[in-house]
């Protein structure tokens, strides 16, 4: 609760404080607005807001600016450095905007992270391979399933090189 933001009259530099409100929902909604109205003048004011100390707000930055078709591979690299597992993650998922343009440089940084300690950047890796078709990515999840301790690594993993019947 508290007061309702008014956004619908607010200038692209407002609706970016808008992305470290408490409330998920402004947060949505200044996000769609600030693609929507594609104003590049407040990427320097998203890529200040990923070093944020809420990892929500972090999240959002990251989201707008890959809306925003702004992202760089040292955003993501910093982004796959993030303390916050959600925002690693987050940030191999934007990286396949790059990857798919023809960008391969991020591929042995999304790679690395077959080894973090946090299974949701493990299986994101995994996903990101499968879904870019990596040569040998079926090889690499295999190694990766055999040598993660997570069990969730190991079930989830798995799934991902199941053929679907045809």
């Amino acid at each position: 609760p508290g007061p309702q933001p008014k956004m619908i009259g607010e200038t692209p530099a407002q609706l970016v404080a808008h992305l470290t409100h408490p409330n998920g929902f402004w947060r949505d909604t200044a996000q769609r607005m600030l693609i929507v109205k594609n104003n590049k003048s407040v990427v320097p004011a998203l890529v200040a807001l990923l070093k944020h100390d809420n990892h929500l707000a972090r999240l959002h930055a990251l989201w707008t600016l890959e809306g925003l078709d702004a992202i760089t591979p040292d955003i993501l690299r910093t982004a796959m450095k993030d303390e916050h597992a959600q925002v690693r993650a987050s940030g191999i998922r934007v990286a396949e905007s790059l990857l798919k343009k023809g960008d391969t440089a991020l591929i042995a940084d999304i790679k690395a992270l077959k080894a973090d300690k946090d299974p949701i950047v493990v299986l994101q890796t995994l996903y990101t391979a499968k879904h870019l078709n990596w040569p040998k990515w079926k090889d690499e999840a295999q190694m990766t399933l055999m040598t993660s301790a997570s069990v969730g690594v190991k079930e989830i993993g798995a799934q991902l090189l199941v053929e679907a019947p045809k």
